[in-house]
Protein backbone atom coordinates (compact mmCIF):
# COMPACT_ATOMS: atom_id res chain seq x y z
CA UNK A 1 0.00 0.00 0.00
CA UNK A 2 1.44 3.40 -0.92
CA UNK A 3 2.21 6.02 1.70
CA UNK A 4 -0.56 8.63 1.87
CA UNK A 5 0.72 12.16 2.38
CA UNK A 6 -1.13 14.92 4.22
CA UNK A 7 -2.40 17.54 3.77
CA UNK A 8 -4.31 16.91 0.59
CA UNK A 9 -4.39 19.46 -2.19
CA UNK A 10 -7.33 21.89 -2.06
CA UNK A 11 -8.42 21.30 -5.63
CA UNK A 12 -8.53 17.52 -5.52
CA UNK A 13 -11.56 15.92 -7.10
CA UNK A 14 -13.44 13.56 -4.82
CA UNK A 15 -15.34 10.29 -4.96
CA UNK A 16 -17.23 9.89 -1.72
CA UNK A 17 -17.44 6.42 -0.21
CA UNK A 18 -20.60 6.19 1.85
CA UNK A 19 -21.02 3.23 4.16
CA UNK A 20 -20.23 1.54 7.42
CA UNK A 21 -16.72 0.70 8.62
CA UNK A 22 -16.18 -1.51 5.55
CA UNK A 23 -15.45 1.63 3.50
CA UNK A 24 -12.41 2.56 5.62
CA UNK A 25 -9.86 0.40 3.71
CA UNK A 26 -10.60 2.49 0.60
CA UNK A 27 -10.34 5.84 2.43
CA UNK A 28 -7.93 8.51 1.21
CA UNK A 29 -6.63 6.45 -1.73
CA UNK A 30 -6.29 8.06 -5.15
CA UNK A 31 -7.88 6.48 -8.21
CA UNK A 32 -7.86 7.26 -11.92
CA UNK A 33 -11.23 7.58 -13.64
CA UNK A 34 -11.71 8.88 -17.18
CA UNK A 35 -8.19 10.36 -17.23
CA UNK A 36 -8.70 12.28 -13.97
CA UNK A 37 -7.42 11.64 -10.46
CA UNK A 38 -9.87 11.45 -7.57
CA UNK A 39 -9.41 11.09 -3.80
CA UNK A 40 -11.66 8.48 -2.14
CA UNK A 41 -13.18 10.25 0.87
CA UNK A 42 -15.22 8.36 3.49
CA UNK A 43 -18.67 9.38 4.71
CA UNK A 44 -19.44 7.02 7.59
CA UNK A 45 -22.93 5.79 8.43
CA UNK A 46 -22.58 3.62 11.51
CA UNK A 47 -23.94 0.10 11.09
CA UNK A 48 -25.53 0.82 7.70
CA UNK A 49 -27.11 -2.19 6.00
CA UNK A 50 -29.29 -2.16 2.90
CA UNK A 51 -32.13 -3.47 5.10
CA UNK A 52 -32.11 -0.11 6.95
CA UNK A 53 -32.79 1.80 3.72
CA UNK A 54 -36.15 0.21 2.98
CA UNK A 55 -39.11 2.60 2.93
CA UNK A 56 -40.69 1.50 6.22
CA UNK A 57 -37.44 1.60 8.21
CA UNK A 58 -37.10 4.16 11.01
CA UNK A 59 -33.77 2.91 12.39
CA UNK A 60 -31.09 5.61 12.85
CA UNK A 61 -28.64 4.43 10.11
CA UNK A 62 -31.28 5.37 7.50
CA UNK A 63 -31.48 8.98 8.75
CA UNK A 64 -27.70 9.16 8.99
CA UNK A 65 -27.44 7.91 5.39
CA UNK A 66 -30.04 10.44 4.19
CA UNK A 67 -28.13 13.27 5.86
CA UNK A 68 -24.89 12.16 4.20
CA UNK A 69 -26.56 12.24 0.79
CA UNK A 70 -27.19 15.98 1.30
CA UNK A 71 -23.46 16.74 1.05
CA UNK A 72 -23.83 17.90 -2.54
CA UNK A 73 -23.67 16.71 -6.11
CA UNK A 74 -20.85 14.18 -6.12
CA UNK A 75 -20.15 10.66 -7.21
CA UNK A 76 -20.72 8.14 -4.44
CA UNK A 77 -19.51 4.61 -3.95
CA UNK A 78 -21.58 2.80 -1.34
CA UNK A 79 -19.87 0.19 0.79
CA UNK A 80 -21.19 -2.00 3.56
CA UNK A 81 -20.89 -5.53 4.80
CA UNK A 82 -24.30 -6.19 3.21
CA UNK A 83 -23.96 -4.34 -0.10
CA UNK A 84 -21.64 -2.60 -2.48
CA UNK A 85 -23.35 -0.35 -4.98
CA UNK A 86 -22.23 2.53 -7.15
CA UNK A 87 -24.72 5.37 -7.72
Amino acid sequence: MPFISFPFEKDEKTFYICGDSHCIPLAWQKIQFQNETYRLTPLLATGLKIWHLREESTFYPKKQFQNLMKTGTHIYIFSSSSFIYRY
